[in-house]
């Protein structure tokens, strides 16, 4: 069978099977593009939550949003910013799959933190907290890519809160990230059609 054929009938087997398959990004705005700027993410820990016209991928229709972080009872800096998102296991069957990219600042650390809560809104539904996970990236000069994966929801976890986060000593450290991703399956495209309509992310395009 030809790879091109086999590929579409992988593709098109849940559609006559009557299986659904699950949503690709579950978080809203996720390349952070006008005129949403950071509408959809909130500051969960930190001092500033704003928007910067510099982009992860240099498209001139996007940008990104810009974490600073604030002193915690110790003195040390940290920061994170994020999104909840409803899951159930029936639809998240595969476990999760996330990715950012980060420029990570001063700072000692750069993660994904996801928190699991057995409500739906992340413990503003009267839920209680069930831990968390976690995932490192490198720090230092540039854009960095971070992502991890789980094959499984925690146990009775009816929402997650997914966020970037930074830590460090010194003064307040300051990181922007883009290219926000978490679904139930890896992430197949990464185009830019659903908000800025912009085709920088492509390889190649015609007219």
């Amino acid at each position: 069978m030809p790879p091109r054929l086999s590929l579409a009938l992988t593709l098109l087997l849940p559609l006559f099977s009557g299986t659904t398959l699950p949503a690709q990004n579950a978080l809203s705005n996720p390349e952070l593009d006008p005129p949403y700027y950071f509408q959809g993410w909130r500051l969960a820990f930190g001092a500033e939550l704003d928007w910067t016209g510099v982009d992860a991928t240099g498209c001139p229709s996007s940008g990104s949003g810009q974490l600073t972080t604030g002193p915690t009872d110790t003195g040390w800096q940290w920061g994170i910013a994020s999104q909840c998102v409803t899951t159930h296991p029936a639809q998240w069957p595969n476990g999760y799959f996330a990715e950012f990219d980060y420029t990570s600042g001063a700072a000692s650390m750069a993660y994904i933190l996801i928190y699991a809560y057995t409500d739906t809104l992340c413990g503003w539904g009267g839920g209680q907290p069930l831990g968390f996970e976690y995932s490192t990236g490198p720090v230092g000069p540039g854009w960095h890519h971070v992502s991890m994966d789980r094959a499984a929801l925690p146990a009775g976890a009816q929402s997650l809160e997914v966020g970037i986060s930074a830590e460090g000593g010194g003064p307040a450290i300051e990181i922007l990230f883009d290219r926000a991703y978490f679904g139930g399956i890896p992430r197949v495209f990464t185009d830019g059609f659903e908000t800025d309509e912009s085709t920088c992310r492509w390889s190649a395009t015609e007219p």
